[in-house]
C-alpha cells in the first residue's frame, strides 16, 4: 500500500529508474491507480498490510500459478530481475503466496478506501 500511495503523491515507482519513463501527472496518477483497483480486479490484487519478516533491503515479488518474477536490489543501486521459470521453484513461491494469513491483506474495500481518502485529502494535486 506504501507504494501505491507514494506513486500518487510524487509519481514515481522506486524499483523503475526516472529516466526510463515521464512522471505522470497527478489526474493521470490517479486513474492509473483507480485501473489498479478496479473491481473486476479484486480477486486477483492482494495488497499486504506489513512487510513480511525482517529484512532490510526490499524484495519484491510478482507471483502467478504460470509465471513469477523476483526483484532484488544490488549494491550498486541497480535491481536485478529473476524470472521464476522452474515449476518446483514458481509451484513453492505461489503455494507460500497463496496460504499467508488473510489477515495479513487488506480487503479490497479497505484499499479502495485507503486510496480514494489520499486522493480527495492528498496537498500533492496541487502541481
Amino acid at each position: 500500500m506504501e507504494g501505491i500511495l507514494r506513486f500518487l503523491q510524487n509519481g514515481r515507482i522506486p524499483e523503475i529508474p526516472d529516466g526510463l519513463y515521464e512522471i505522470p501527472s497527478a489526474s493521470d496518477r490517479i486513474q492509473i491507480v483507480k485501473a489498479l483497483l478496479a473491481p473486476e480486479r479484486a480477486t486477483r490484487l492482494r495488497i499486504l498490510k506489513n512487510s513480511i519478516g525482517n529484512t532490510e533491503t526490499p524484495v519484491y515479488l510478482y507471483i502467478t500459478p504460470k509465471t513469477g518474477t523476483l526483484r532484488l536490489p544490488l549494491a550498486t543501486d541497480q535491481m536485478v530481475n529473476l524470472q521464476i521459470q522452474e515449476t518446483g521453484m514458481l509451484e513453492a513461491f505461489y503455494d507460500f503466496c497463496e496460504n499467508l494469513d488473510e489477515e495479513m491483506f487488506y480487503s479490497f474495500e479497505e484499499a479502495e478506501q485507503i486510496v480514494e481518502e489520499e486522493m480527495k485529502d492528498g496537498d500533492w494535486k496541487t502541481e
